[in-house]
């Protein structure tokens, strides 16, 4: 049995919040922990892989449902993290079969919905926002935990659920500061879009 086992449906290979600052980090302090996730290149033997497809197209995705759904079931650990938007109903079900579910929220998703997916038809921004914001509301209030990236999200959820933790996308080390000829250089290492300054 597994202590952990943390569910992603989108990232990458060894992605800086789930592999280093959260599994990396339970595993340091003593607990077994796996993922499920469409890894291909991974060579860590502390953490197990159980490896599932990946599909490139978004409407494809939800085939990775079933497949994901099932192994979660047939894999035995005490918690189970979710980390994509696109599977919180698939644990709201997961509920059912008496799994424990915590949903790290990476972002701010229905505002992202409305301002920063370039995909999604402007008529249909706004009700999918809304309807997001429903589902999400509702899957926070059944699962038992939440791990928020801004204080605007724990606030938001506070109501909602009880079991909060703010756990901020901070960089690993402190940036130093340094002064060359009169100009001040900063290393910024989150992301830039025209979206998000």
């Amino acid at each position: 049995m597994f202590d952990v086992c943390a569910i992603t449906t989108l990232h990458k290979e060894y992605d800086n919040r789930i592999y280093y600052r959260e599994l990396k980090v339970l595993n340091e302090f003593g607990l077994s922990c796996s993922i499920i996730a469409p890894w291909n290149e991974y060579s860590d033997s502390s953490i197990k892989l159980i490896s599932v497809l990946y599909y490139k197209q978004r409407i494809y995705r939800v085939l990775n449902w079933y497949s994901i759904s099932k192994k979660v079931i047939n894999t035995n650990a005490k918690t189970f993290i979710i980390h994509d938007p696109d599977f919180l109903l698939v644990g709201l079900l997961l509920k059912v079969f008496n799994k424990k579910i915590i949903y790290d929220c990476h972002e701010n998703i229905t505002e992202d919905i409305l301002y920063g997916k370039d995909w999604i038809p402007k008529l249909l921004r706004k009700p999918l926002s809304v309807a997001f914001d429903i589902i999400q509301n509702l899957c926070v209030k059944n699962f038992d935990g939440v791990i928020c990236v801004v204080p605007h999200q724990k606030n938001k959820f506070r109501n909602l659920n009880q079991k909060l933790l703010l756990y901020r996308n901070y960089c690993a080390t402190i940036p130093k500061i340094v002064k060359i000829k009169d100009y001040t250089k900063i290393v910024y290492t989150g992301s830039i879009s025209e979206n998000y300054g």
